[in-house]
């Protein structure tokens, strides 16, 4: 309801709210339609439902894998989902690994490793926060490009930190607040230019996109989890891995994505 207009009776909307189908409400004393004692009751949109469709018309396996395959077909999607995976890759293995490797290898207490975590996770909120102050000059493909090149920092910096300074904890925390930090650039934007090409099946292309990052990341995470011993080399390795992988994907497939980059760069500047 946008406006109000007095009668006699009370204020009536102006302008009712719309919808596919609406029906009015009435006062419980005379049955008038949105007037009495001053009140207004407004439309209330109704949806049509059809009760006797069956479920299975609304819910097709068939259909949805359809849709999977549809979306799987597009170069463009296919290299922003490889830097989606390689960034859920390391969040996870970290995600998974981080109470062992912290309080179990290096001793920790448990409110030193939460202070710890916390620090991390702080990394991805700012990265989040500062990319939405650097978007507009850098463009979603700028954005993507510096969130590959701080995952590849940090990955790399977590190995030699294990391998050069294999007691410290600086070594894992560190570099795992710049690989989060990378990630908080990356997300955002590669959601936003995966969904580009796909304006009529953006729910197909999200959910397949969300499937592959948490498979992934589910999988990577319990195989550190399961191989995590007396040292922190399975987690360096596979955050390094991912952040190597992460930044040679982006430079490897930058033809891929240049339509879908210009189109997603012109929206987010607007």
């Amino acid at each position: 309801v946008r406006g109000w207009q007095q009668d006699g009776r009370g204020d009536q909307p102006r302008e009712r709210l719309r919808g596919p189908r609406t029906a009015r409400t009435s006062t419980p004393a005379t049955g008038e339609t949105g007037r009495g004692n001053g009140c207004h009751y407004g439309m209330i949109p109704v949806s049509r439902i059809n009760a006797s469709e069956p479920l299975r018309s609304w819910i097709s396996l068939r259909s949805i894998f359809g849709s999977f395959a549809i979306v799987a077909k597009n170069r463009a999607y296919l290299s922003i989902l490889g830097l989606q995976m390689c960034s859920y890759t390391g969040l996870f293995a970290f995600v998974s690994s981080a109470s062992v490797v912290l309080q179990v290898t290096y001793g920790l207490t448990p409110v030193e490793f939460g202070w710890l975590f916390a620090l991390c996770s702080s990394s991805y909120v700012f990265g989040a926060w500062l990319g939405t102050k650097l978007i507009a000059a850098r463009g979603v493909e700028g954005m993507i490009g510096l969130g590959c090149l701080w995952l590849m920092i940090g990955g790399v910096c977590q190995v030699l930190g294990v391998w050069l300074f294999p007691a410290a904890i600086a070594a894992i925390i560190f570099p795992d607040m710049l690989f989060f930090m990378g990630v908080g650039f990356l997300l955002p934007n590669t959601l936003a230019a995966a969904l580009t090409p796909f304006p009529e099946r953006a729910g197909a292309a999200s959910s397949f996109m969300g499937l592959a990052q948490m498979t992934s990341g589910a999988i990577v995470g319990t195989v550190v989890g399961a191989t995590l011993g007396s040292s922190a080399w399975p987690l360096a390795i596979v955050t390094g891995v991912a952040g190597v992988f992460a930044f040679v994907i982006f430079n490897a497939t930058k033809g891929w994505r240049a339509g879908v980059m210009t189109k997603s760069g012109n929206l987010a500047r607007s």
